[in-house]
């Protein structure tokens, strides 16, 4: 990390971005990166593949011919930092392009008065190219390739935003999709089935919270709501 800071080709500070999601969906898929990727390939996003190699390590194929690894170094509820390091294969290149990074994510959290929560996160990222011709092209294209990691970062934002909406109201389809995805832990697919489920009874309950203008409402009254909404669901099923 040291060695990449004192070499820096490239610096750029993302966009400082604001969105809805509890806390435990963001932080999942901060954990887990490898199921977010396998989420996007099960919904055609994408044919990127990450899968988890160690407690902390990662190792990546976009498939166009990048490999990288990825590290996590430090890992707390104000930030991530992480190294990561690839290589570009081209059969127009005489030889590999390789570059290092340090990307130092900082994400907050703030409870609205509805009780949802917002994540205002920004990303800083440091790239190296040990090739010093590498290093002078990079720096000349590089308002192109900032603007293309600003959108980048704001995707996968907006995708993490979606994702918990998706918890929220549509749980049965985050069960549908665990159950098709591919190159994770088998473990994965019941946790991520396990936060659709928190979510939408966090959702239950703060409705309730609502309606009824108190301040606590028992894990009860919540599952005696999700079972009438299953009811009626099966009642229109069965209603041509």
């Amino acid at each position: 990390a040291d060695e990449i800071i004192k070499n820096v080709s490239l610096f750029r500070r993302m966009p400082t971005l604001k969105f809805v999601s509890e806390p435990d969906v963001y932080n999942f898929f901060l954990t887990h990166p490898d199921v977010a990727v396998s989420v996007w390939r099960v919904m055609d996003i994408s044919t990127f593949e990450l899968w988890q190699t160690s407690p902390t390590g990662f190792e990546a194929d976009s498939h166009d011919g990048s490999t990288g690894t990825l590290e996590v170094l430090h890992a707390s509820a104000e930030r991530q930092i992480v190294v990561c390091e690839g290589s570009f294969k081209s059969p127009l290149l005489f030889k590999p392009i390789k570059a290092r990074a340090l990307l130092h994510l900082q994400p907050t959290f703030q409870k609205m008065e509805d009780g949802q929560t917002t994540v205002t996160h920004t990303l800083d990222m440091f790239v190296s190219f040990p090739s010093q011709p590498v290093d002078i092209t990079a720096k000349l294209i590089s308002p192109v390739s900032h603007a293309m990691a600003d959108r980048n970062f704001r995707e996968v934002s907006l995708w993490v935003a979606m994702m918990n909406v998706a918890m929220v109201q549509q749980p049965n389809w985050i069960e549908q999709v665990a159950g098709k995805m591919e190159g994770v832990l088998e473990l994965r697919r019941a946790q991520l089935m396990k936060l659709a489920l928190q979510a939408n009874i966090a959702s239950r309950r703060r409705e309730l919270q609502r309606q009824t203008g108190r301040r606590e409402v028992s894990l009860e009254e919540v599952m005696a709501v999700l079972r009438q909404a299953a009811q009626d669901g099966t009642a229109a099923k069965a209603t041509p």
